[in-house]
């Protein structure tokens, strides 16, 4: 039930709270030692290990750190880092934003899977066309990046059927038109609907979905 708070503007402290919001106590502070941090602009609590621990985007350090959940430094995370700034989790899958112009993808032991749209311009610094026009950007290039999310799967078959059908049953829980915006790059796979599965006709999202990705567009489903 703790929570943690990351002072990453401030005074470069991690504060933890009780779920009352009662104050437990304060770890890191500022410098570049272990257990110190610069800058801690995310927090999470990453539970792909099986023991849950915090990982802090170290950003100023270009690191993460990681600590047990009484904030006892554990280990770094140096290579491939710039500018880290937050988190998501999916699976074995660690999602980082980055300010210097990429989002990376780290595997289970927190090793390099790939760099997503790098816009580090020519070996320049990060986001250095963020002041630019807009006719600058250039499509599938980040500039700063300060937050990412891996989305929900289901939201693509509930929009895509939304397309091709015009039906919302499956878009109870959101607005149709948001799931129709993730699933509108589909359009160009032609991925198979099956509309003949129980779960369409019964209107249960999570199970269609599942059968959507994994059954009948397997192919899709492991890009």
């Amino acid at each position: 039930g703790d929570f943690y708070v990351a002072d990453g503007y401030g005074k470069n402290w991690i504060h933890r709270y009780n779920a009352k919001g009662e104050y437990q106590g304060s770890f890191g502070g500022p410098g570049k030692e272990r257990g110190q941090v610069s800058c801690p602009h995310g927090i999470a609590v990453d539970e792909r290990s099986g023991t849950p621990t915090l990982v802090v985007a170290d950003r100023s350090n270009r690191r993460l750190q990681t600590f047990t959940l009484d904030g006892r430094h554990l280990s770094f995370v140096t290579a491939e880092m710039r500018l880290p700034c937050h988190f998501d989790v999916r699976g074995d899958l660690l999602l980082v934003p980055d300010l210097e112009s990429r989002v990376t993808l780290l595997g289970k032991d927190n090793t390099l899977i790939v760099h997503l749209g790098d816009g580090m311009a020519d070996g320049g610094p990060g986001g250095s066309i963020r002041g630019e026009a807009r006719e600058k950007f250039v499509p599938g290039k980040f500039i700063c990046p300060h937050s990412a999310a891996f989305d929900e799967e289901y939201h693509l078959g509930a929009g895509y059927a939304y397309l091709r059908t015009g039906d919302p049953r499956l878009s109870v829980e959101h607005p149709p038109l948001v799931n129709l915006w993730n699933a509108l790059p589909l359009v160009f796979l032609n991925p198979h609907l099956p509309l003949d599965h129980p779960a369409w006709q019964a209107g249960m999202t999570d199970d269609f979905c599942d059968a959507f990705l994994w059954q009948a567009n397997p192919s899709i489903a492991t890009r």
